[in-house]
């Protein structure tokens, strides 16, 4: 899937096949749409790759973690102990589960019971922005490997704030690489008429020059760090 489609892109830039050459002729309306195409899914890529998600649509997924067990002095309990973030953005919570049973025994999974406004419960489900997490009250995870399994419904509702921002991001991106085609097919004009100066509109192809900076700008809330979620509130 993708954060946005050829006709927005059409839409906001305003180009359309006959901007776009394709062997030397103009494209047809059909070439068009596979390049905008490829181009919108390289774009959702890159997206997804910069901010470290595997995607923003929503979409279910299983996280484990280790359980850390009791790092405080006397084999008391902290709060990196009992806190475990999720680490793409949060729709719904679907089961919070630990392993009790030993490395070398089969996993003996118990699925945990959250707090509620009415009762208690053995964690409590905390959403702080972008960010949510899981804080064990009652029982904590003995440490282990992989003794921790988070299921969860992830993303952003595809008519939500957070994916506009996202579908605008995709746009933009999709449009500096309609930009570069363009300008590379106009040097390649040029030089076939044995203009000098056509040398100078060939640029290096580098990332930046698609995820440019107000696009990174636009990613930045939405960018989750590399590796494991350790920091807590």
């Amino acid at each position: 899937m993708a954060y946005c489609t050829g006709d927005e892109v059409e839409a906001v830039t305003g180009f359309s096949y006959a901007h776009f050459k394709e062997s030397g002729l103009t494209m047809t309306e059909n070439q068009f749409t596979a390049l905008l195409t490829l181009f919108v899914n390289r774009a959702t890529q890159l997206i997804n790759r910069y901010c470290n998600v595997t995607s923003f649509e929503e979409h279910s997924i299983v996280e484990y973690y280790d359980g850390r067990g009791a790092t405080g002095d006397e084999k008391t309990y902290l709060d990196t102990d009992r806190i475990y973030h999720m680490r793409e953005p949060l729709i719904t919570l679907t089961s919070v589960e630990y392993d009790s049973g030993s490395s070398t025994s089969a996993p003996t999974w118990t699925t945990l019971t959250p707090r509620s406004d009415d009762e208690g419960g053995d964690f409590m489900l905390i959403t702080r922005n972008e960010t949510s997490y899981i804080r064990f009250t009652s029982i904590v995870p003995i440490k282990g490997y992989d003794n921790v399994r988070i299921t969860y419904v992830a993303g952003y509702v595809d008519d939500s704030p957070e994916f506009y921002d996202l579908k605008v991001a995709c746009i933009r991106i999709v449009e500096n690489m309609l930009l570069i085609k363009k300008k590379i097919q106009e040097a390649t004009t040029i030089r076939a008429t044995g203009t000098r100066e056509a040398s100078r509109m060939f640029e290096v192809f580098n990332e930046s020059l698609i995820l440019t900076d107000d696009v990174k700008d636009t990613l930045a809330r939405y960018r989750r760090p590399p590796g494991d979620l350790y920091s807590y509130e």
